[in-house]
């Protein structure tokens, strides 16, 4: 009897052209191997992926830029070789900070800062707080009696979010410099950045999403002595019309601080 070639056939062309023949017995125990044999391809398939996927993050891990070497490698880096680290910061970089220096560095060759600004003030941008790596500092300025006191997780330092925003919208009812009345554009912010402890109306101030970027950011502020709105030149041109007194519960100490890291910028 002629029996036809199957080669070049895959495991599963094998086995559709058997189940026809299912009822011969020399047939089932070849379809049960079959069967069998595409069981143990898939499986091996499953671990090869797998070990694909560890190389792969080995990979990343082993090539990620240390802080300590960070500064030297963009030192003499194109504008364009930046923007192209940036975008694949969280495989790259191992820290939140890193990406504070890598971001500065970018601001200024592209020239919206007229020199670099302080990586501290960038770290809670949403680009960069947001993503899944470890700070790589402890905060200079929010210290104890015996020890500074290091910010905590975006999980950790929470908590107590939906709280604070609470007691803050109810004390402003609006953004403190916009005017703008809509709670989905308004967010509760602090003075000096959340250390645990000073979830507070006296470091608190109501602001419109992109006014507490720019807040985080130093690029705007509140002198504590006039309590006028002051700007970095940069945003002159879309924010100067919102140039006022600003009425805040903000504490002389807390506004004080803030305006002194927006001075450094300058």
């Amino acid at each position: 009897m002629n029996k036809r070639i199957n080669h070049g056939l895959s495991t599963r062309d094998k086995i559709e052209r058997l189940e026809s023949r299912i009822k011969n017995k020399k047939s089932k125990d070849r379809y049960d191997f079959l069967a069998e044999k595409e069981l143990q391809e898939r499986a091996r398939e499953k671990e090869q992926e797998r070990n694909a996927e560890v190389t792969r993050l080995e990979r990343i891990e082993a090539s990620r830029i240390k802080a300590e070497l960070l500064e030297v490698y963009i030192d003499n880096k194109s504008s364009e070789e930046l923007n192209t680290l940036w975008k694949v910061r969280e495989d790259m970089l191992s820290t939140k900070l890193c990406c504070a220096k890598l971001l500065s560095k970018i601001r200024f060759l592209k020239g919206i800062d007229s020199s670099p600004v302080n990586p501290f003030s960038l770290v809670q941008l949403e680009s960069i707080a947001e993503l899944d790596l470890d700070d790589g500092y402890t905060h200079p300025a929010i210290q104890t009696e015996s020890s500074k006191v290091r910010i905590l997780s975006k999980i950790t330092t929470r908590t107590k979010q939906s709280e604070f925003r609470s007691i803050i919208l109810e004390a402003y009812g609006a953004c403190a410099i916009t005017g703008s009345k809509l709670s989905q554009a308004l967010e509760a912010a602090h003075i000096v950045p959340f250390n645990g402890r000073n979830d507070t109306l006296k470091n608190g101030i109501l602001l419109r999403a992109d006014i507490h970027k720019l807040f985080d950011s130093f690029l705007l502020s509140i002198n504590p002595k006039t309590k006028n709105l002051e700007l970095n030149p940069v945003l002159e041109s879309e924010y100067g019309k919102y140039r006022k007194v600003v009425k805040t519960t903000g504490s002389f100490d807390n506004l004080s601080w803030h305006y002194s890291e927006y001075e450094k910028l300058l």
